[in-house]
């Protein structure tokens, strides 16, 4: 059990999850690279001290008193406190990452997300998805990379969740999953955050992590038609033949998928794919036959 937690920047996503740990119980540190007098004020009010740009040594100290590091987003992974968590053994938790793991113990059970993550469209698409569920009837939040961090919707009377997910917020996710999701696109991008380009990919790619197999996961179109799995891991190809019901083309579509535990589970795939007009296309994979 966490009884003491370093938040480490005090924005919008930092002084939420504050707030969330110290409402919990949890002994709250916190430091920040920019500090002014509001840091200091919403330290203050939860009994903390700001500790204003601490150097290596101080870093160091800090980190090795508690037993989670909670970095805002916009702590690089090249910073020094996360070199120091790493190096010290302590647990980096996102923000998205305690929110899924307390609403995993919500009273009533928890509620479903949906998570939109990509370099370019995320809000837009998050706003969209949102608002496709309220015509659908569903109390719903639009939370992340947004104005309201996950973590501090938590308390609101809502169905679901659609939560934008940044590779800065998906970098260190441990338990953090969506019943469905969403990869838009990709392209070179936040290289002053991510220690390569293959990092920042694989940061986007953490979403499907932790995917079951009723999730739906639905990945970019950029050229060849690829679709992820709900296993979110992708080991294997089959090329597959799709005819266009309105134009009479044919797409080729990569599917890109892995067998876990049984042989009788069936993950689904979903696309939507361009060829005349815009269409739906569902796919039901048959176990190691992986027949159509």
């Amino acid at each position: 059990m966490t009884s003491t937690a370093l938040v480490y920047g005090l924005a919008i996503s930092g002084e939420a999850v504050a707030r969330a740990l110290h409402d919990r119980g949890v002994r709250v540190l916190v430091a920040d690279d920019a500090p002014n007098d509001s840091k200091a004020a919403v330290a203050a009010s939860f009994g903390a001290e700001l500790v204003a740009k601490p150097d290596a040594a101080t870093i160091d100290t800090l980190v090795s008193s508690v037993d989670i590091v909670c970095p805002a987003p916009g702590v690089p992974e090249t910073h020094a406190v996360i070199d120091a968590a790493i190096r010290l053994g302590r647990s980096i938790r996102s923000e998205i990452d305690l929110a899924y793991e307390w609403e995993q113990q919500r009273l009533g059970g928890p509620r479903p997300m949906l998570a939109v993550t990509g370099t370019d469209g995320k809000t837009t698409t998050t706003m969209m998805a949102a608002a496709m569920l309220r015509c659908a009837g569903l109390k719903v939040a639009a939370v992340g990379n947004t104005e309201v961090p996950l973590i501090a919707a938590l308390d609101t009377d809502v169905d679901a969740f659609v939560v934008e997910c940044s590779s800065f917020r998906l970098n260190w996710i441990d338990n953090f999953r969506s019943e469905a999701s969403v990869w838009l696109n990709l392209a070179e991008d936040h290289q002053n955050w991510h220690v390569s380009m293959p990092a920042y990919e694989q940061s986007k790619a953490r979403m499907w992590r932790h995917n079951r197999p009723t999730d739906v996961a639905v990945d970019k179109v950029e050229g060849q038609m690829e679709l992820y799995s709900s296993t979110g891991r992708l080991e294997d190809t089959i090329t597959k033949e799709v005819g266009n019901v309105d134009s009479g083309a044919k797409t080729f579509v990569d599917l890109k998928y892995s067998i876990i535990g049984s042989q009788s589970v069936k993950p689904r795939f979903w696309v939507l794919y361009n060829g005349g007009k815009e269409k739906p296309i569902q796919f039901e994979i048959d176990g190691p036959s992986w027949n159509f």
